[in-house]
């Protein structure tokens, strides 16, 4: 970057995102409920996705989204995302693992038919 600082805070406007070098806009724009991307609560697990406007990269593009798991074999396991759809990708295969934790076979889920997870799509189809 020629000398300059990397930006640390960004925020999103209209769908993208931008660097903020105001640190007082930034936390009133972390107030906004719609930073948060996804939420999941499984077998006494919690899965969640959020925007958190704070880049933890070193180099290469801003990781500003994060995934966590709070309870569970993985407790306290945390994913940077550098785009909300990376992030949604995230979520998912963080709830996929606990949610077929206890079935290796995926043709031996329970919940199959309609769970909406890549195993169990709603046409029934396994990949």
């Amino acid at each position: 970057m020629d000398g300059e600082e990397r930006p640390w805070l960004y925020v999103e406007r209209n769908g993208e995102l931008v660097a903020e070098p105001d640190p007082m806009a930034w936390a009133r724009a972390m107030e906004d409920e719609g930073r948060i991307i996804a939420h999941d609560e499984i077998d006494g697990v919690t899965f969640s996705t959020v925007f958190v406007g704070i880049d933890a990269a070193i180099s290469g593009p801003p990781m500003v989204y994060e995934t966590m798991v709070f309870g569970g074999p993985d407790n306290g396991w945390t994913a940077r995302h550098a785009t909300r759809g990376g992030a949604r990708l995230g979520h998912a295969a963080a709830v996929e693992r606990q949610h077929h934790r206890s079935e290796p076979d995926p043709d031996d889920c329970p919940r199959c038919g309609g769970c909406g997870c890549y195993r169990c799509e709603d046409d029934g189809s396994r990949v």
